[in-house]
Parts: C-alpha cells; sequence; structure tokens
C-alpha cells in the first residue's frame, strides 16, 4: 500500500530531478569524446546496477514477471529512442535549451492521451498545448529560419517520450515498478549491443570510464529516486517539481560549459513551463474528488 508522506515524497522528488540533471550535463560532457550511441549503451549496462540491488526488497526476481512482454518491448523500444535521441541533441545544443525543450513532452502527451487513452481533452487544455508550441518554436526557430536538427532531434526524444509515458499508464497498473525499470534497461542494452561491435570506441583512459559508470549509477537511481517519490506523495504534488530541472540545467551549463542561455530561450522556456503548469492544473480539476 502506498504510504502517504508527502513531504517526503516531494522531497525525493527533487532529489530525483537533481540527479537526472546532473546525469544530463555529464552525457553532455561525454559525448565530446564519445558517440551518443556508445553513451547509450552504457547508461543502460550502469543503469541496471541500482535496479538489481533493490531488486530483493520487491521480491526477487519474481517481481520481474509479466504478461504482457509485448507492452515491455514496445516501451524499451520507444525508451532507448527517446534516450538516443536526446543524447545526440544534448550534444549539440546548451544544456539548458536542450532540457527546455524537452519539456513539450507534457504537450504531447496531451495529445497523444485523445486516441491512444481515449480521454477527452477540452478547450483550456488545447488552448494552453496550442500557446505551449509557441513557446518551443520561439525557443527552436526565433529567427524565422529553419528549425536545426540538434532542435529536431530533442523534439523526437521528447514525442517518444510521451508515447512511453502513455505506456507506463496502461502497464502501471499490472506491473511493479522495478519490472519497468529492468525490462526497459534490458531492451536498450540488447539492442545497442548488437551496433557496438561496429560503433565503440575505447574510452580515453580511467577518467572517462568512470564517466560512464558515473552516467549510469546516476540514471539507475534517479528512476527508483523518483518511482519511490511516486510511492509516498500524488503525482499532482510531484508534477511541478520536475520544472526545477531548468535552474539546474541553467546553472550546470554555465558552471561546465560556460553556456549562457539566450533571452529567447528563456521566454520560450517561460511559457512552455506556464502551459504545462496550466495542462497539470486543468487535468487535477478534472479528476474527481
Amino acid at each position: 500500500m502506498r504510504a502517504a508522506r508527502p513531504t517526503t515524497g516531494m522531497v525525493l522528488m527533487l532529489i530525483a530531478v537533481g540527479v537526472f540533471s546532473v546525469m544530463d550535463a555529464l552525457v553532455k560532457l561525454a559525448t565530446i569524446e564519445l558517440s551518443p550511441a556508445q553513451v547509450t549503451f552504457c547508461r543502460a549496462v550502469f543503469g541496471l546496477i541500482p535496479v538489481l540491488a533493490v531488486l530483493p526488497r520487491y521480491g526477487g526476481w519474481s517481481a520481474l514477471k509479466t504478461r504482457r512482454p509485448f507492452a515491455h518491448v514496445l516501451r524499451a523500444t520507444l525508451n532507448l529512442a527517446s534516450m538516443l535521441l536526446f543524447f545526440t541533441g544534448i550534444r549539440d545544443l546548451p544544456l539548458a535549451t536542450a532540457i527546455a525543450i524537452a519539456f513539450s513532452a507534457p504537450l504531447f502527451l496531451t495529445v497523444l492521451s485523445i486516441p491512444l487513452l481515449g480521454e477527452r481533452v477540452g478547450i483550456h487544455r488545447w488552448g494552453a498545448v496550442l500557446v505551449g508550441f509557441g513557446g518551443v518554436i520561439l525557443m527552436t526557430d526565433p529567427g524565422g529560419t529553419a528549425i536545426g536538427q540538434a532542435e529536431l532531434m530533442v523534439l523526437a526524444s521528447a514525442f517518444t517520450y510521451a508515447l512511453n509515458l502513455v505506456l507506463v499508464r496502461k502497464l502501471g497498473v499490472q506491473e511493479t515498478a522495478v519490472a519497468l525499470a529492468f525490462w526497459a534497461g534490458i531492451g536498450a542494452v540488447t539492442v545497442m549491443a548488437m551496433v557496438m561491435p561496429t560503433l565503440w570506441v575505447a574510452p580515453a583512459g580511467a577518467s572517462t570510464w568512470g564517466l560512464l559508470v558515473l552516467i549510469g549509477l546516476l540514471g539507475g537511481c534517479g528512476q527508483l529516486l523518483m518511482v519511490t517519490a511516486f510511492q509516498r506523495a500524488e503525482a499532482s504534488l510531484l508534477a511541478p517539481l520536475d520544472y526545477t530541472a531548468l535552474a539546474w540545467a541553467a546553472g550546470l551549463g554555465i558552471l561546465m560549459f560556460g553556456e549562457w542561455p539566450a533571452l529567447n530561450v528563456w521566454l520560450g522556456a517561460a511559457i512552455v513551463v506556464t502551459c504545462g503548469l496550466y495542462i497539470w492544473h486543468r487535468e487535477r480539476v478534472r479528476q474527481p474528488a
């Protein structure tokens, strides 16, 4: 049974967002030397370590049993695509810009919930979606020129992540949290292992290996922290805290890469975040008491 400890849940969520933000910054650092595909593979491999470490708490290997293997295959595919696209885009974008564009995922989720989840979206949320995508355009195409490949990669990552969330909503009722994390990781490792022989580049030294291991551990721990947060507090309390990632991204971008976000990024991000929070508010209003 889910324990009602909202303060603990909120603290864990804030920590999880910080952990994922540091991981994203380290991914950007790692892609200076290595391909996004290789970084993705290492993120998946070493990300399984924390998941396996907590497996006994969930009842051991029996917690990984599933009655919907094909759904897990699809989710693993979407999860891998989202990581690959984001890691590729973040290599060539300022950290804060990439994170801000990734916040378009709730907008995509709102649109996808109509055909895939059978939800009804009213005029208020449609308006927020349209204005939110206007903010995305402001961030990615302020001068009316063609949107760059890196921005398109992050947008595609947000779209596949939204599809992934739709599947999580359907699977989460029947599957354990550790099973969702484990099978997504195994799927990514399996697929990437098939292409690594042609893409693998030996890391330059122990420091690079340490960076790759740390990326995976942070990713795995971030997943577990977020799952635990949602076990302690309602989603309606935790969802807005995800937007603190923008502050992390801006700070880490300045400190690690000397990236100062442009004005259009701040304005566009403010629009997207505001619209995302409004969509979250409307969803709370629609939910029965």
